[in-house]
């Protein structure tokens, strides 16, 4: 017998006394001493069946029969006592059937400690939270809505609530006025719903409810709708289509998608999208709650740019509006999103285990990682899925028990093959499909080409000649020790010379509240409105609750993760040059001792928070992220592991144990019985990233191969331990091979090596050691558009002779690409006489493909400041020195027509045409 069972049953069997005694103090509900309690019993004028009233030396032992049998329990303040929570709002209940609840009521609120008469204002929570309770019971709507308006609490569900109607009673719910009865119905599902908790017996009088109805309200409609899709009640989504005349088309789409006909679901859910926003008029919008979801994943499935940037609008709206429990939805949805745009390991979609969010934001990450990462560890432990499962066993809610039992169905639990059979029988019971298929796992190179294919699509395209935004947002950081940073945000405007105004101060209310308004703010970039929504509200309480003070605070540690590859990051007070902000991963470090002994420690250590900033150089800024089991690994080294030389090879096993989970750099060779040894690559890899308007160049090695991580070259341990493609390997590198091939490739690229003159393979101590620097701090930049373009015309050759590796990991440089290269001998002209003067037209013809005007060129080379010209967007053609000169000498002096050039005769001569 459980506790809830054996105190209702204990309770049942009490003494009227006794009962009287508990619903005095269920109705104070935040605790009363024993004198107290029989004082208040005096005040309420409760007295025996002979008619005397209690008293305190007679009836101490009978409070003391409470105390033991549990029904009692002490507070933790001073001797108070209060009734235990499994039978609190039970016995309310009873005193309310018993016609003692409004007496009881009357004399608790006499008492006006801790409460302004005037404004309902509280020094406890528990005070406002009885004061509601007795609003709720007696059905005084006006007063409840007063208290609940400066801080609203809910009626059931998780956290704080007012745990009303727990356990769902009809003749106590039949009491209750209208508007609290609709109240508590459309809680309760919410509840159910999105965390498991409420009650059946509430959600079939939801049912009830609604079809007794002629005209039932639309937020009761949508409740009663989120209940029959949990359920994967078909015939109720029909009957309730049915009962609200069609009115609601979402109802039809989620009966369809429970079907599985989404293309039919789409139709329903734009239509219904169509009339919310005609009936809204405004400019972000979502369907509520579950059919938004539904929706959402609908959209998602498309995987297109367009309908990407429309579930992000709808993100904004959940994590706006929605309840608490919706709102961890939005931040998978989001990953989900991020995913598809940018095409990474799956490993990288859920680095942690999912805790402390709603069962429906499990359920939505079990989602994500059945589409995208299924191959990877599951976002919510099998312990949470089983909890999941129980609870909505509990409620009745079978399509969202099928969906529990398929991600249980693929887990490591003795159990996986009961719940896949389960998971089955469920939907074929319902005539529903499952979620977890809705979209079909792909390779990575499936994903990338697909992102490839989108990644300059119509809509994104800038119209050629389009001008420069005359407006942009930057961000200033500033950090302490590591382990704090701060971002402003500032407005900039271009002034008439072209240059950046100094920037005002945006306010981070502004930007939570508008950032998604492009009228508002017409030029934030993606990674702008990613800042954004790690902007959090926080509402806090002061002179007892008189006052309350909203603050918009920027979740640092969210928002250390979207700043990585921001091209508009500047130090504080300092605009001269934006610092670049990269992604760095801790590393676990082995080296040998002289002595023969062997070191283990982790670099850089975990502090207090889950993120860190480093200083990588004047103009860089390094991002870690730890997870917990990085700060598992902390503290399992204690600041550093020794080991005599006889455990080598237990610590070459524990290497391989733990490669999926952090980079390894070993000075100690070996591999693990279960591992494959393998000669690493050597084959230089360069990082292009943005750097003012050009790039800034990196150079990595990939030891384990195009699915392995990235190293600095000739740097870190010989030996590397990684989990590649489901394979532990351990990879032997060469690094002085490494740095030889560097060389190599800077040696042959005049424009890397004017940064390393002289850098060869034999002079390790000296220039590497200027690379190595570089490399650590600034890297090579190229800080105008004419001297990346330069730098890739060079490393052309290089590319298509396989001698290196170009990777562009924060996307937004594959615009410069040089696509031709044009000299004198090129440029066909056609002269004639024109009166006194000479008229020229004709081309420049670059290849087979690609013609360009004359006039066109000269227009083009006079917008540059540089031998590129823009053909196209983002393609450029390269002019020699000499061809540029020239071009520039006829346009000095020439006259421009409608199709041709006009010059005087001198031009001629100097031509020699």
């Amino acid at each position: 017998m459980s506790k809830s069972q054996s105190v209702v049953q204990a309770y049942a069997g009490l003494s009227p006394m006794a009962c009287h005694l508990l619903q005095l103090c269920a109705v104070y509900f935040e605790g009363i001493n024993r004198t107290g309690l029989v004082k208040l019993s005096n005040q309420v004028g409760w007295t025996d069946a002979s008619g005397t009233p209690l008293v305190f030396k007679q009836v101490k032992p009978d409070i003391e029969k409470l105390v033991d049998a549990g029904l009692l329990v002490p507070t933790g303040r001073s001797a108070d006592l209060d009734v235990t929570p499994e039978l609190k709002d039970l016995v309310v209940q009873d005193a309310i059937r018993d016609g003692q609840f409004e007496a009881c009521a009357k004399q608790v609120e006499a008492d006006p400690t801790g409460r302004h008469s005037l404004f309902y204002l509280y020094t406890t929570g528990s005070r406002k939270i009885r004061d509601m309770r007795i609003a709720f019971y007696r059905n005084d709507v006006e007063r409840f809505n007063q208290l609940n308006q400066l801080k609203p609490i809910a009626l059931v569900g998780p956290g704080e609530t007012l745990g009303v109607l727990q356990p769902f009673h009809t003749d106590v719910f039949d009491r209750l006025d209208p508007e609290l009865q609709m109240r508590f119905l459309r809680e309760n599902a919410s509840a159910a719903v999105v965390s498991g908790e409420g009650t059946a017996e509430a959600l079939q009088t939801l049912e009830s409810y609604v079809d007794h109805q002629r005209r039932v309200e639309e937020r009761l409609v949508m409740s009663l709708l989120d209940v029959y899709v949990a359920q994967g009640d078909l015939h109720g989504l029909q009957r309730l289509a049915e009962q609200t005349g069609g009115e609601f088309a979402e109802i039809a789409g989620c009966e369809a998608f429970l079907r599985g006909d989404y293309e039919q679901a789409e139709r329903d859910f734009e239509a219904a999208f169509a009339r919310l926003r005609k009936k809204s008029r405004k400019r972000r919008l979502a369907l509520r709650y579950m059919a938004g979801v539904l929706h959402i994943c609908l959209l998602i499935r498309k995987n297109s740019p367009a309908d990407r940037k429309r579930v992000t609008a709808m993100l904004q709206v959940i994590e706006a509006d929605w309840p608490t429990g919706y709102r961890w939805v939005a931040e998978f949805f989001t990953a989900a999103l991020r995913f598809q745009a940018t095409p990474a390991d799956a490993g990288e979609l859920f680095q942690y285990q999912v805790g402390g969010t709603s069962i429906m934001a499990k359920i939505v990450a079990g989602y994500v990682w059945r589409w995208f990462a299924p191959r990877t560890s599951a976002p919510v432990s099998a312990e949470g899925w089983q909890e999941a499962w129980l609870r909505y066993q509990a409620l009745g809610l079978d399509w969202m028990m099928a969906e529990i039992a398929g991600f249980l169905a693929h887990s490591k639990i003795k159990q996986a093959k009961a719940f896949d059979r389960r998971h089955r029988e469920l939907h074929e019971q319902l005539g529903t499909v499952s979620l977890l298929h809705l979209i079909e796992p792909e390779a990575r190179w499936q994903r990338s080409l697909k992102a490839l294919m989108q990644l300059h699509t119509p809509e994104e395209a800038k119209p050629s000649g389009a001008d420069e935004p005359d407006e942009r947002l930057i961000w200033e950081v500033s950090y302490r020790s590591g382990l704090y940073f701060a971002l402003k945000p500032f407005l900039q405007k271009r002034s008439k010379s072209g240059a950046w105004t100094k920037g005002r101060p945006v306010a981070l209310k502004r930007l939570y509240e508008l950032h998604d308004d492009r009228d508002e703010f017409p030029h934030l970039t993606d990674q702008d409105h990613a800042l954004c929504r790690c902007i959090k509200k926080e509402t806090s309480y002061s002179g007892w609750g008189r006052y309350a003070d909203t603050d918009y605070l920027l979740e640092s540690e969210r928002a250390a993760s979207v700043l990585v590859g921001h091209p508009l990051v500047f130090r504080e007070d300092d605009r001269s040059q934006p610092i670049e902000i990269v992604r760095l991963d801790p590393q676990l470090v082995v080296a040998k001792k002289a002595d023969g002994k062997i070191h283990m420690s982790l670099q850089p250590r975990p502090g207090p928070n889950a993120v860190q900033l480093t200083e990588e150089g004047p103009n860089r800024l390094g991002v870690v992220s730890f997870t917990p089991q990085h700060v598992k690994l902390d503290a399992i080294l204690d600041r550093g592991l020794t080991v005599p030389a006889s455990g080598q090879s237990q610590v070459v096993e524990a290497l391989q144990a733990v490669a999926p989970l952090v980079t390894v750099h070993s000075e100690i060779g070996g591999a693990a019985q279960t591992s494959e040894t393998i000669d690493a690559e050597s084959r230089p890899h360069l990082h292009l990233t943005p750097y003012q308007e050009g790039v800034r160049v990196e150079f990595f090695v990939r030891p384990f191969g195009p699915e392995g991580p990235f190293y600095r070259p000739g740097a870190g341990g010989e030996n590397v331990y990684a989990q590649v493609a489901g394979h532990a390997q351990v990879a032997l590198r060469d690094l002085h091979e490494e740095r030889r091939r560097t060389g190599e490739i800077i040696a042959a690229c005049p424009a890397l090596s004017e940064w390393v003159p002289g850098l060869s393979s034999e002079d390790e101590a000296g220039q590497w050691e200027l690379l190595v620097h570089l490399q650590e701090t600034e890297g090579f930049g190229f800080p105008t558009a004419g001297e990346a373009l330069e730098l890739m015309l060079q490393l052309q050759p290089l590319l298509d002779a396989e001698q290196l590796s170009l990777h562009w990991p924060t996307g937004g440089l594959k615009a410069f690409r040089v696509v031709g290269e044009a000299g004198l001998p090129q440029l066909r002209l056609n002269v004639r006489k024109d009166r006194d003067w000479f008229a020229a037209s004709g081309a420049l013809q670059v290849d087979d493909e690609l013609t360009v005007d004359i006039l066109q060129l000269i227009e083009w080379l006079e917008n540059s400041t540089s031998r590129f010209i823009e053909v196209e967007d983002g393609q450029f053609v390269a002019l020699t020195g000499e061809l540029r000169r020239r071009i520039g000498d006829l346009a000095a002096y020439a006259e421009k027509g409608k199709n041709k050039l006009r010059f005087p005769p001198f031009v001629l001569r100097c031509w020699k045409i």
